[in-house]
Order: C-alpha cells, then sequence, then structure tokens
C-alpha cells in the first residue's frame, strides 16, 4: 500500500518553517456540524475517501461513518492563494488527493505574519471533513501538520487497521449480547471514533488518581514508541474537543469523564 522509498532528502523535522500550515480554526461553515460528528476522528487512507460510499452528507468506508477523517501522506504539488493552499496528497493506496485549507492571509498582513503553505515533498498529516466540490472529492483541512518523525506514518496504518478490526468487534458483540451500547463500546474500547492513539491516550489520563492529574510525562514514559509531538497534538486535540482539561498547569490533564 505504501512505497518504502523515501520522496525527498529534502524532509527535515527539525525545520521550524514546516510548522506554518497549522490553522486552528475551522474552515467556514464547520461550526454548525452536530457534536456527534467532532468526535469521529477516523485515520484513512486516500483510496478509502475517494471509495468511500456517500448517503446525502455522509461518507462511509464500508459501515464505518467517515465524519472527520485523518490522512498521512506527502505534499506532491501545492496551489496558493490569498484565502487556501490547494494540496495534492499522495499516500500511494490510489489516486492523488486534494486537500483544501482555509487561510486568512489579509493583504495588509506582513508577509512574516502570513501563514505558508507546506513544500513539495513534504510528510504531512491532514484532519479535516470530506467534501465534494465540482463532482471532485476532497478534503477540507482544519488541521495540517508536518511530520516530525517518520513513526507517525506507522503508527497512522496500525491505526487503521486497528479501527477497522475494532468496529467489527463492536458490532459482533452488539449483535451477540444486549447491552447498552454507549455504556459498552465507551467502557470496554475508549471513546467511540476516536483513533486507537487517542483512546490510549485519554485512557491513561483517565486512570491517573492523582489530585492534580496526570503529568504528560507520565505518558510519555508509557507510550515510548510515540514522539513527544504527536502525544502533544493528540493532547492538544482532546483538550480542544472536552475529553480532557488542563489542571495546576499545562502539564498536567485529567479526564472530564473521569
Amino acid at each position: 500500500m505504501w512505497s518504502t522509498q523515501s520522496v525527498d532528502d529534502s524532509y527535515n523535522p527539525n525545520n521550524d518553517s514546516l510548522q506554518g500550515g497549522y490553522m486552528a480554526g475551522r474552515p467556514g461553515g464547520e461550526e454548525d456540524e452536530k457534536e456527534d460528528d467532532l468526535l469521529n476522528v477516523v485515520p484513512v487512507t486516500i483510496a478509502e475517501v475517494l471509495n468511500a460510499t456517500q448517503s446525502k452528507s455522509k461518507f462511509y468506508s464500508g459501515k464505518i461513518p467517515l465524519s472527520h477523517v485523518q490522512i498521512i501522506g506527502w505534499v506532491k504539488s501545492v496551489e496558493e492563494s490569498s484565502t487556501r493552499f490547494d494540496y495534492e496528497i499522495e499516500d500511494y493506496s490510489g489516486v492523488p488527493l486534494t486537500v483544501k485549507q482555509f487561510v486568512l492571509n489579509e493583504g495588509q498582513m506582513n508577509e512574516d505574519e502570513k501563514m505558508k503553505p507546506f513544500p513539495e515533498k513534504t510528510y504531512v498529516r491532514a484532519c479535516g471533513k470530506i467534501r465534494s466540490f465540482g463532482g471532485q472529492r476532497c478534503v477540507v483541512a482544519g488541521r495540517i501538520f508536518a511530520l516530525s518523525d517518520m513513526n507517525e506514518l506507522t503508527t497512522h496504518l496500525l491505526e487503521i487497521i486497528h479501527g477497522h478490526m475494532m468496529f467489527s468487534t463492536i458490532q459482533e458483540t452488539n449483535h451477540k449480547q444486549s447491552v447498552n451500547n454507549n455504556d459498552y463500546e465507551t467502557s470496554s474500547f475508549g471513546i467511540p471514533g476516536l483513533g486507537h492513539l487517542h483512546n490510549q491516550v485519554h485512557q491513561i489520563i483517565k486512570s491517573t488518581p492523582d489530585d492534580e492529574g496526570c503529568d504528560i510525562s507520565k505518558i510519555f514514559r508509557q507510550l515510548r514508541g510515540v514522539t513527544e509531538n504527536n502525544i502533544r497534538d493528540v493532547i492538544e486535540f482532546l483538550s480542544a474537543e472536552g475529553h480532557i482539561y488542563s489542571t495546576i498547569d499545562e502539564t498536567h490533564f485529567k479526564a472530564t469523564d473521569g
């Protein structure tokens, strides 16, 4: 599915300029999405996005609902305008996918204040919603990050496999047992719709009994195979979506459902 060939030696995880593509806000029109949609972040391949079935405004990979998706690939090309970056992202699972990111680069802003697009041949992780413009399917991304460690690519692929296995297990178990779906999925499999890494981090924080919450260093120690930057991104997402909150400082967290 994925090529093992390096895209280009220009990839440099220590290059600060590669952090310019992060956009904290959602594009216009996203604020009114339902809360359950916001919880459903699904790691996918580009092929899954392009081959997903559509029912009205909803997309599905098999029976898995694709609300917010996360893809990882490299920038094949990018077109820049004052309001939007249009990326062509490649992950070797199919044809490249267009990822659109809306920006607020106003004319009176200084050049160093404007958001810069990621350069070609940069590996990136994009989170957003599937959309269709002019009959062409794309992802409108609220967040795009440069990979700081290529192990994030391996983690992403494992999360895709785990997500499909988890969904199949939930479906089979719910068919055999008469239980409350929400309670069952939360207690046995974490927060429905979140990736494996997101649920791992949430569970570590939730299981920490200390009044001051879980120190982020504890998460680093328990998830040694995951980069610190990746863990910080997950914590930022969980905090933004209301699953966790900071306590005594910005390195201690408690779960909202703990």
